[in-house]
């Protein structure tokens, strides 16, 4: 599956009261049909046209907004009109959001579910003719998502429907691995939590529109236990903080807050603790974990395996994977485009058809990937020794009542900023001091910093170095 429009076309051969999605809300379970999300489609179509002039092939589309069934409208409404679509975190300071819009050359911005809502009521009364205003634009410019890094400097990854596409296709293949081995999972309903404005949320999107599961949308993650009881979705696609209040409920016996179907997680955005990992296995439940970034548009490798769960898996099917001084290369059909209007940045990382993911590592003999830190987190002291202060800080959870830790230089010291609510200082410097014991002389953490709340974050939960 190639674009867009080739997903439609498939859709639309499906019966008409096939359900696609779902949403729940304080009025209950809301069933989309095939035939309900095609006219709504279609009505978002001649909206957009409406507005534009029925010139929007090439406009740029900026959504601000929580995922919702309209934001999926505008996206496919758009996308197949041509469009590209900007992808915001609504929970970006409004400064910075600002700054993405503009920096984008946005032509209409749409905020909230309302904003997008009330397009729709532009429409003509007459629908556009879905076939003569469609676009098949498989590797064109389509989508602009902006990293957040830990950072926080702003780069806009430019990404092809293809590029899209493919990364679901390929999780779609792994999936069918899956029910070999899972004969009891039969890939029925997946409960997307994950944004649609992060890359990992979208392509689960179209993964499982393009294999026929249906998409039970988290329209409101504080309302998530209500919804999994209430759709009984048997996977969840899910970011690394909802998997910890998952094992949490699992070590205090609540799984069924989680719903009665369920029997697979799959998690991605950021990386999954093995811990995590192994407890979830040890309830009976399938798990998985994709690893990829922004610029890769999806997972491009995934760890399917319930084995080595410190390693994030093997490569995605048509993913080469290439470890050059130590740091991470990757080459597929997901591979950005560029960095909007940022062609110096663009070259750093895009090297024939390669790119250099900043993430340092190795692949073992059976071609499991394992992740060893950030090349540009790696901290080298003056006397020539490299410190990853990934290394230092897994460590450091394995201790449960760290909740969060930074581990940083200081004047050419190794330091640590740790919260641990419900730890004393005695505890967590003893501790240190095991790990300590344990580490070459010029790995010591020797600077500790305790904090009395959590540390300062990126708006995709990442903690900032």
């Amino acid at each position: 599956m190639e674009s867009i429009k080739e997903l439609m076309q498939n859709i639309r051969k499906r019966p008409d009261d096939n359900v696609l999605l779902r949403y729940a809300d304080d009025e209950g379970v809301h069933c989309v049909t095939k035939k309900e999300f095609v006219s709504d489609i279609e009505r978002y179509m001649s909206c957009f046209c409406k507005h534009f002039g029925d010139e929007v092939e090439g406009r740029h589309i900026a959504i601000v907004a929580p995922a919702c069934y309209e934001y999926v409208l505008a996206l496919f409404a758009g996308e197949l009109l041509g469009a590209v679509l900007i992808l915001i975190n609504p929970l970006e300071e409004k400064s910075r959001i600002q700054a993405m819009i503009e920096n984008a050359d946005t032509d209409l911005a749409l905020f909230g579910r309302d904003g997008i809502a009330e397009i729709a009521s532009e429409g003509n009364d007459d629908k556009t003719d879905f076939d003569s205003n469609i676009k098949d634009l498989p590797d064109s410019f389509s989508f602009l998502v902006y990293t957040s890094g830990t950072e926080g400097a702003m780069k806009g990854a430019m990404l092809s429907q293809r590029g899209i596409l493919s990364a679901a296709g390929d999780v779609t293949g792994v999936f069918g691995k899956i029910a070999s081995i899972r004969s009891d999972i039969s890939f029925g309903s997946c409960y997307l939590m994950l944004p649609l404005y992060h890359v990992f949320g979208l392509s689960i999107l179209f993964t499982a529109l393009a294999g026929g599961v249906v998409v039970d949308l988290c329209v409101d993650f504080r309302q998530f236990y209500r919804d999994l009881q209430l759709m009984n979705s048997e996977i969840v696609a899910c970011p690394p903080m909802a998997i910890k209040m998952f094992v949490s409920d699992l070590r205090r016996a609540r799984k069924e807050k989680w719903g009665t179907g369920l029997k697979f997680v799959f998690s991605g955005a950021a990386a999954l603790p093995a811990e995590a990992q192994r407890t979830i296995a040890e309830n009976g439940y399938f798990v998985a974990f994709g690893y990829g970034m922004t610029e890769l548009a999806g997972p491009s490798a995934i760890n399917v395996y319930m084995q080595k769960f410190e390693s994030v898996g093997k490569a995605a099917p048509r993913t080469e994977i290439e470890i050059r001084d130590k740091e991470i290369y990757i080459k597929n059909d997901s591979v950005m485009l560029g960095y909007y209007k940022n062609p110096e940045k663009t070259a750093e990382v895009l090297k024939d058809g390669w790119i250099a993911t900043g993430d340092l590592g190795y692949v073992d003999e059976e071609g499991f990937l394992f992740l060893t830190g950030r090349k540009k987190n790696l901290i080298i002291l003056s006397s020539g020794e490299n410190v990853s202060p990934e290394e230092l800080e897994d460590m450091l959870y394995s201790n449960e009542k760290i909740r969060e830790c930074k581990v940083y230089a200081r004047d050419e010291k190794i330091a640590v900023d740790i919260y641990a609510p419900g730890a004393t200082e005695e505890e967590i410097r003893g501790f240190v001091g095991e790990i300590n014991s344990e580490m070459p002389m010029f790995k010591a953490i020797t600077i500790i910093e305790l904090k009395d709340s959590e540390l300062p974050k990126t708006s995709t939960g990442k903690i900032k170095r």
